[in-house]
């Protein structure tokens, strides 16, 4: 049975199901808080239209229409997190095709400011954040596509970072986790090589520095 939706409401009620608006090519989602209201909002990541939409949550589990915020060139990833360090939750986007990552700082209203513009390597795809370093500041890991690389960007706990430094990894990075794999204290790096059928475990230093551990096997096409 379909479930009328009341007027104005910006989705469409079929079993339950809501739908809601994006640009095209919608390719990555994360929620957090961005308005502190204390309810879940959106944003999603549209790969053709370079920006990020911003869906705030409601009281009644819905969202509101999309406000758009622009990126670079094919935004495709991105992480929720407070960069510099003002309670606000921030945005940071890698774009496939200019080789970037955009900053989109938090306003605490649901709204973002366009931040710094990050270079990294060819065709950036997965992101993950965490301190790599023992300074509390969160610092950033971009696994680039093109060039079989890891880049990590060392925050200045102000929504700015550092130049990236850049490791090796196996064929076609597509994703990243962190973690401490040798129980050292310092965050590590798990990387899912889909070229190589492989994962590189990279051992962090503590200082922002990793070397490589093991590429144990997967599956094939690890994503």
């Amino acid at each position: 049975m379909l479930a009328s939706a009341p007027t104005g409401w910006a989705q469409q009620y079929l079993f339950n199901q809501a739908s809601y608006a994006t640009g095209l090519s919608p390719r990555q989602i994360v929620s957090g808080d961005f308005n502190g209201d204390g309810r879940p909002d959106l944003a999603v990541a549209d790969l053709e239209d370079n920006k990020v939409d911003v869906l705030l949550g409601t009281p009644a589990g819905t969202f509101s229409s999309q406000v758009a915020y622009a990126t670079g060139n094919g935004p495709y990833a991105m992480v929720a997190a407070d960069f510099n360090k003002d309670g606000k939750l921030d945005l940071a986007v890698t774009n496939l095709f200019d080789d970037t990552v955009t900053i989109l700082l938090g306003n605490a209203n649901g709204t973002f400011t366009a931040g710094s513009t990050l270079s990294v390597g060819t065709l950036p795809d997965g992101i993950a954040t965490t301190n790599f370093t023992s300074d509390g500041n969160l610092d950033l890991a971009v696994v680039n596509l093109g060039s079989n690389t890891v880049s990590i960007l060392l925050g200045n706990g102000n929504g700015t970072f550092q130049t990236q430094t850049t490791f090796a990894t196996g064929e076609d990075p597509r994703s990243v986790a962190t973690g401490d794999f040798d129980g050292n204290g310092t965050q590590d790096l798990a990387i899912a090589n889909s070229g190589a059928n492989t994962i590189s475990i990279l051992l962090g230093n503590g200082s922002g520095g990793f070397t490589t551990a093991t590429s144990p096997a997967t599956a094939s096409l690890p994503y």
